[in-house]
């Protein structure tokens, strides 16, 4: 086999030495590389004019990164034996180029290197996030609270004035006997409805509204009302923002059947849809007050605009009233 046409053929810089370290062959390549090597000399005499040559000699049978005119090279070593022992006859030294290879990886580190800064970056972003978002619920639960604190002076101050009155009837009343006692339990009867409606409210926070329903039903029956709860959809996390204003429409329409309509059953129909919900509340009352906005119609309607919905309201053809409620689902940008 002609060995020295074979490694002309080869790109990579490459040089066969005997035992003694005696050029044997090399390829166009190598001799570029090395221009001051030549044929049939010790490559030892060379290390001088090129020291990478030095560690290429001493390097056992394997590979080994080299550095040399700016290039990086994976020089790859391999002996030619003979005999049971396995002596070393000749060596061959293939570089390969890989400049290109290490060039990419160390951009590759240091993308990376990059990369871990903009993620610590970002790991501080989401943590001052996360201590905004822990602020704006401490405010929110705030307003809450103060929402509740509003909605205890609203109803005890309606409750109240409600009971004063029915006493004042009850004193002008003292010598029938029997209109005094109506008045007095007409005052009492507010006083549990008034207890009822703000047992069953639970937290102000947030909630789920259907399951406000459920105790709404309990604990008005102590006071002779009937709730039937007509629910369908499933509330998500998404829907507890409107817990609190949902909770007093129904809360004051329930107030307003039984003192204006005598009412003895609340039919609260509360329908979830994927972007908007729909509360409608009809008694079976006979009331004949006009459905001018009062005190609680007024009170709704506020609750209402809270939501960005539309309130309507009015007379049933069976003499009942009814309010409804439709507010949009109102989604936070993520």
């Amino acid at each position: 086999m002609d060995y020295e046409r074979y490694l002309h053929h080869i790109d990579q810089p490459v040089v066969i030495l005997d035992k003694l370290y005696q050029v044997l062959l090399m390829n166009a390549a190598f001799e570029a590389l090395f221009p001051r090597v030549e044929r049939s000399e010790n490559l030892r005499a060379f290390t001088g004019d090129y020291p990478v040559l030095s560690s290429l000699l001493a390097a056992r049978e394997g590979q080994m990164p080299v550095e040399y005119g700016g290039r990086h090279y994976n020089a790859h070593i391999s002996f030619a034996r003979y005999g049971k022992n396995q002596r070393p006859l000749a060596r061959c030294i293939l570089l390969t180029d890989v400049t290109d290879t290490v060039e990419l990886l160390a951009e590759t580190k240091r993308q990376s290197g990059l990369l871990r800064e903009a993620n610590a970056r970002i790991a501080s972003q989401n943590d001052e996030l996360r201590e905004n978002l822990r602020i704006e619920r401490e405010a929110a639960a705030l307003r809450e609270q103060a929402l509740l604190l509003r909605d205890i002076h609203d109803t005890l101050g309606h409750t109240l004035t409600m009971i004063a009155a029915h006493h004042n009837l009850a004193l002008s009343a003292l010598p029938d006997a029997e209109a005094a006692q109506t008045e007095l339990r007409e005052a009492l009867r507010f006083t549990g409805i008034s207890i009822a409606s703000l047992e069953s409210a639970g937290d102000y926070s947030s909630g789920s509204f259907a399951a406000f329903l459920y105790r709404f039903r309990d604990s008005m029956a102590r006071v002779g009302l009937e709730i039937v709860p007509e629910i369908s959809g499933e509330e998500t996390a998404e829907h507890q923002y409107m817990y609190a204003d949902l909770v007093r429409i129904c809360q004051e329409a329930a107030t307003n059947a039984i003192k204006h309509g005598s009412a003895t059953r609340l039919t609260v129909s509360y329908m979830v849809g994927s972007d908007q919900v729909r509360l409608l509340i009809r008694d079976n009352g006979r009331t004949t007050k006009p459905t001018g906005k009062g005190y609680g119609l007024r009170s709704m309607d506020e609750r209402v605009n809270n939501l960005f919905g539309d309130f309507t309201y009015g007379k049933l053809e069976d003499g009942g009233f009814f309010v409804q409620v439709d507010a949009p689902l109102i989604r936070e940008e993520k």
